[in-house]
C-alpha cells in the first residue's frame, strides 16, 4: 500500500509542476478599480482555494442546522415516553 501512495503523490506533484511551468504568464485582474497583476498559476490556485473555502463554510452551516432541527432523543422527564416512529416506506 505504500508503494501506491508514494505513487499517486509523486503522479500529483508532477502535474502540479507541469501545471506551474504551462501557466506561468503573468496576468493582470482587473475588478472595478482594483487591478493585480499576478502569475496565471496562482489566480487559478487562489479561486480554488476560495472555492474550498466557501463550500466547507455552507456545508458547516448546513450541518449545523440539521443538528439544531433535529430531535433530541431522551427525555429529561421522568416516566415520560417517546411516541413510537413508522419508518416503513410504502
Amino acid at each position: 500500500m505504500s508503494n501506491v501512495k508514494l505513487f499517486v503523490i509523486l503522479a500529483a506533484a508532477s502535474l502540479l509542476v507541469i501545471f506551474t511551468i504551462q501557466n506561468a504568464a503573468e496576468i493582470e485582474v482587473n475588478l472595478f478599480f482594483w487591478s493585480i497583476t499576478t502569475r496565471r498559476a496562482f489566480l487559478v490556485f487562489g479561486v480554488l482555494v476560495i472555492g474550498i473555502l466557501i463550500g466547507w463554510i455552507f456545508h458547516s452551516i448546513s450541518a449545523h442546522r440539521k443538528d439544531q432541527a433535529a430531535p433530541r432523543s431522551g427525555s429529561t422527564e421522568p416516566g415520560a415516553v417517546e411516541p413510537m416512529r413508522d419508518d416503513r416506506r410504502v
